[in-house]
């Protein structure tokens, strides 16, 4: 029976990043007491830039592979993206399995991975997200829609290139369909779609 490295399991319990076996695990931070997950944000973001940082430069480039294990239900977009951009920065094969939650930006973080796995029981959400105006000035906040129109493309650029890989036909005005309104998809759903590579 292989023996247990008591640094290596605190590690994993305290930052979620377990070196010797390269996994990550990107989860809430924080919950409040009605159950309210802290989803995708800042503190999230930050603990999964700095464990790609320290195993992708830890190893040669395409020597060793690096584990996400993502359960979110999802959360901010820009930490999201800077999530999504900080995999598809690793020189190593990246594989992001959901495990749970692969809700709204989750489900984009997913796509910037080499592998894109879900176990059996999770389950992957899409949507177009939603916005608060929080701001007093309308020029503010009307540029803010503007930016917000232009990641939206970008999602819906992304899903679709992913899709069309399976089904070459798949419009842009299916995706739109689909982000409309939280579409929910089982495991085999986002496989036959191209959103994911396996089921385990």
């Amino acid at each position: 029976m292989a023996r247990i490295n008591k640094d290596s399991l605190d590690r994993f319990f305290d930052y979620g990043i377990n070196v010797d076996t390269r996994t990550i695990y990107a989860s809430s931070i924080e919950s409040d007491l009605d159950g309210n997950e802290s989803g995708v944000d800042s503190l999230m973001c930050e603990k999964l830039i700095k464990g790609l940082h320290v195993l992708d430069k830890s190893a040669p480039a395409g020597d060793n592979a690096i584990t996400i294990i993502l359960n979110s239900p999802g959360g901010d977009s820009l930490y999201g993206m800077s999530c999504y951009d900080a995999i598809k920065l690793c020189k190593n094969h990246v594989t992001v399995m959901i495990q749970g939650y692969g809700m709204s930006i989750a489900a984009w973080i997913l796509q910037a991975a080499d592998r894109r796995v879900m176990t059996k029981n999770s389950r992957l959400m899409i949507h177009t997200g939603h916005y608060t105006l929080g701001y007093n000035h309308p020029e503010i906040n009307k540029r803010l829609v503007e930016q917000f129109a232009r990641d939206e493309e970008i999602f819906e650029n992304i899903l679709l290139e992913k899709i069309k890989i399976k089904h070459p036909d798949f419009t842009k005005a299916k995706i739109k369909s689909m982000l409309r309104f939280d579409t929910i998809l089982t495991p085999e759903e986002a496989l036959n779609l191209g959103l994911i590579d396996e089921i385990v």
